[in-house]
């Protein structure tokens, strides 16, 4: 099987290859998905997909266990500075990626993945470095490495085949919209990352309630709160004249104060609002983007805030599958704005 005329090489077979010029540094990240659902491969298990190949000689490739994980990697990079800024690149990828397939994954730690400090101590005692699996780690190909399992172990038979339901190719899923992302132009700044990860995380949420609140939350990490128009402004700054003026009580005067200063700007709910009807177009339950999102932010209050209406779990889950659907079209249509 061939990608884009490039061959398949497995991690090891390219290591050792005389094809492709070896330069220090690779980069690596292992996901993990969600327990009900598997990527599956029709290349031999010694084999990694290739997703890129550099005129430069740096390649990226996917592969996975067929068990719930799905590994990506780059070699190839001459500093580890590159090899950095291309593993968090593929990672925002791949996260978008199958963001939007509906495909939860856990991809671990993000930050920090060289630390030249640990390996230049390693090797002046003559010993290698255990790094986490699931997490992007950078280092030199050659570096005497060992990758930590760090998920709790399963035992399954080695010719395990995912049920077909709640399975996707891993064929499928890099050449169609890990391809379609990765050729597009975006940015995505610690809100966005932030926010993706919540997306992915609320897969993993098997409660109803935490999943909701994860979901908005991820909404929430999106939003930036305007200033009101100077005209209200204005007649708040006379009312907290008026108070500062006023014989009242310490703890009064602080509280009306601090009430009128946050009146200056707007309200989550009604940042929230803006956004959603900036962004997006279509129903959502039957109701328009600002209006759904109001109403899965009052949810969402109730929830965390202890009222008595509080939604129950029958009405969630029937919301949350929809909930989930308008975070990721909102993300999308938010990193993709310019």
């Amino acid at each position: 099987m061939k990608r884009r005329g490039t061959s398949l090489f497995s991690e090891r077979a390219v290591r050792q290859s005389g094809t492709i010029s070896i330069v220090p540094f690779t980069f690596r990240n292992k996901i993990r998905l969600t327990d009900d659902f598997v990527v599956t491969s029709e290349m031999p298990r010694d084999q990694a997909y290739v997703a890129e190949q550099g005129d430069d000689g740096h390649y990226v490739a996917v592969f996975t266990d067929q068990r719930g994980t799905v590994t990506f990697y780059g070699q190839g990079y001459e500093t580890p500075e590159l090899a950095a800024d291309a593993g968090t690149r593929w990672r925002r990828h791949l996260m978008i990626a199958l963001a939007r397939e509906g495909i939860g994954a856990d991809f671990g730690d993000g930050g920090n993945p060289w630390s030249p400090g640990t390996f230049t101590k390693a090797a002046a005692a003559g010993k290698g470095v255990a790094l986490r699996d699931y997490r992007l780690n950078v280092y030199e190909e050659d570096s005497n490495v060992v990758l930590i399992q760090n998920r709790e172990a399963t035992t399954m038979d080695a010719d395990y085949v995912a049920p077909q339901d709640n399975s996707r190719s891993l064929e499928a899923i890099v050449d169609g919209p890990l391809a379609r992302v990765s050729c597009l132009r975006y940015t995505v700044d610690e809100r966005l990352e932030l926010a993706l990860n919540l997306l992915h995380l609320s897969y993993f949420e098997s409660n109803p309630e935490t999943r909701n609140v994860t979901l908005v939350t991820a909404i929430e990490a999106l939003i930036v709160q305007a200033k009101r128009s100077s005209d209200v402004v204005d007649q708040l700054d006379k009312l907290i004249k008026q108070v500062k003026a006023d014989e009242i009580g310490r703890i009064a005067r602080n509280t009306i104060l601090n009430a009128l200063g946050n009146m200056k700007n707007q309200s989550i709910n009604e940042a929230g609002q803006d956004l959603a009807e900036k962004f997006l177009t279509e129903d959502y339950d039957s109701l328009p983007p600002k209006d759904f999102f109001k109403r899965s932010y009052v949810d969402r209050c109730n929830l965390v805030h202890g009222s008595i209406k509080r939604p129950g779990s029958k009405t969630l889950r029937s919301r949350n599958p929809i909930l989930t659907k308008f975070v990721t079209d909102l993300l999308d249509a938010v990193i993709f704005a310019n």
